[in-house]
């Protein structure tokens, strides 16, 4: 009897022992979760940011990009119209010698931009200033395409040009298109007015251009009236070398000394009175303030067009 209580005490002392054990179990469960646990969680984490660096091996760039603000334009895209074309001035080209260059009257470019029949002007195309002002253009006077037309009129220069005349050290060179002598005794080109110590004239009695320098010897150049037109003529006059020669396109047809100085007042080109008028166009008039060379001479007279637009 005393057995059987025995056993059936440790049986109840067993099973109290298993109870009081599982509910200390629930009590002291652990409050961290295991470290591997941390590790899982952060892994399974999506990110709420991009990274601020690149990850290696890739080329996104490090930072979002700016937004752009043109995306967002909602109207029609952008039709860019061309620029409206203008012609653009066309640039002035002078052919001819320009060392010494003081005055260049072209008829056939009266401006700096080409031919103007109705302008009342001739521009100085070497830039020197000498223009022609107020001319008084008519039925007797006037531009075209072949040049100054002059019939009995008298033109005055710049005095500037008396002035580089009366220095003894100049080139002066005239092409003559067209040409009709009416004059009866002397037919002036150029002339120096009123004391005449300039002029570059035909002798209808003697059938000579010359060349007058105050006293000075003159050149001579026998030609018929009906030959003086469609030809370039240039004198050239040198005080230091004592020398005037005048040309004919270039060639050489006539010199002579030159020892005495002379002074101008002023200078004309044509003439009105009836023994020495003429009808005729001035195709190109130029002046340097120097004697030009044989050769600088002969380069201007095979020019075909000495002033150019490019």
């Amino acid at each position: 009897m005393k057995k059987n209580l025995l056993v059936l005490f440790s049986i109840l002392l067993l099973v109290v022992t298993m109870f009081v054990g599982c509910a200390e179990s629930e009590e002291t469960a652990p409050t961290k979760a295991p470290s591997t646990a941390t590790t899982v969680s952060t892994a399974t984490v999506k990110p709420t940011a991009k990274p601020t660096q690149t990850p290696a091996g890739e080329n996104t760039p490090s930072e979002e990009p700016s937004p752009d603000t043109t995306a967002t334009v909602t109207e029609g895209p952008t039709v860019t119209t061309a620029p409206e074309t203008t012609d653009a001035p066309k640039k002035l080209k002078i052919n001819y010698v320009q060392n010494g260059l003081v005055a260049l009257y072209q008829g056939n470019c009266n401006t700096a931009e080409g031919l103007d029949e109705d302008e009342w002007s001739w521009t100085d195309l070497s830039g020197s200033g000498n223009n022609l002002e107020e001319l008084t253009i008519n039925d007797y006077l006037y531009f075209s395409k072949e040049g100054l037309y002059i019939e009995s009129q008298v033109v005055r220069l710049p005095d500037a040009l008396a002035e580089t005349i009366s220095t003894g050290e100049f080139t002066l060179e005239f092409d003559l298109a067209d040409f009709d002598p009416t004059g009866t005794d002397w037919i002036c080109f150029f002339q120096e007015w009123p004391k005449d110590q300039f002029s570059f004239f035909y002798n209808v009695k003697d059938q000579q251009l010359q060349v007058k320098l105050g006293s000075n010897s003159r050149p001579k150049y026998k030609v018929s009236a009906e030959n003086l037109a469609n030809h370039k003529y240039s004198v050239t006059v040198s005080l230091k070398d004592k020398a005037v020669i005048l040309y004919v396109d270039g060639v050489e047809v006539a010199k002579a000394g030159l020892s005495k100085s002379f002074s101008v007042e002023s200078l004309l080109i044509g003439h009105n009175a009836a023994q020495r008028c003429y009808t005729g166009t001035y195709e190109s008039i130029r002046f340097y303030n120097r004697a030009l060379t044989a050769a600088e001479v002969a380069q201007n007279a095979a020019l075909d067009t000495g002033v150019t637009f490019g």
